[in-house]
């Protein structure tokens, strides 16, 4: 039995691996289909997906649970209704809480960017074809992240399964913030 001071990294291995199966799995699907090769395909996805997952839920999980902590807290109303120094409270909290999730997701996007740079330069599994630059770099990640997929640049070799991750993860990092924001918001009300 692991020690219950170990909680917090055994949590995270936890959640990345079953999240790492979860979507290397949907996506590798996804982006090349099933046949005889994919579940070799599926496993070289998984393999690169469980590091980022743990240490990306290492690095944000606290930065998560203050976010859901702020977002989840009930106000004190008076009468039924929130008082004007409450509601200020209320909007400065969601002020700071959206700045911080669109801080966290501009991290993300830089990070996925960077990935896509490294793995097109330095570790050579595959290309973004029409990049030329850093900046293009992060110009698809941004269109991957956010779904767009505009298609003036594209992945080649295990690249494809990153962006396919990527665009994975904003769809459901987006949606994630809107709905948190939403019931925040009505919850307040």
């Amino acid at each position: 039995m692991i020690p219950q001071k170990y909680y917090g990294l055994v949590l995270s291995a936890v959640l990345s691996i079953m999240m790492g199966l979860l979507m290397s799995g949907i996506v590798t699907a996804l982006n090349t289909g099933f046949d005889t090769g994919y579940i070799s395909r599926w496993l070289n996805a998984f393999v690169i997906v469980v590091p980022i997952a743990f240490v990306s839920i290492l690095l944000l999980g606290p930065i998560a649970r203050k976010i859901a902590a702020a977002l989840t807290k009930s106000e004190s109303k008076v009468d039924g209704k929130i008082s004007p120094v409450v509601e200020k409270q209320i909007i400065w909290k969601l002020f700071k809480g959206t700045s911080l999730i669109l801080l966290l997701h501009i991290i993300e996007v830089i990070v996925f960017g960077g990935l896509f740079w490294l793995g097109a330069n330095i570790a050579d599994v595959g290309t973004i074809e029409g990049a030329s630059s850093l900046k293009d770099y992060m110009y698809f990640s941004v269109a991957s992240y956010t779904s767009q997929g505009l298609g003036d640049l594209n992945p080649t070799g295990t690249l494809r399964i990153l962006a396919g991750i990527e665009a994975l993860m904003g769809l459901t990092t987006i949606a994630w913030t809107a709905a948190f924001s939403y019931k925040y918001i009505a919850d307040n009300r």
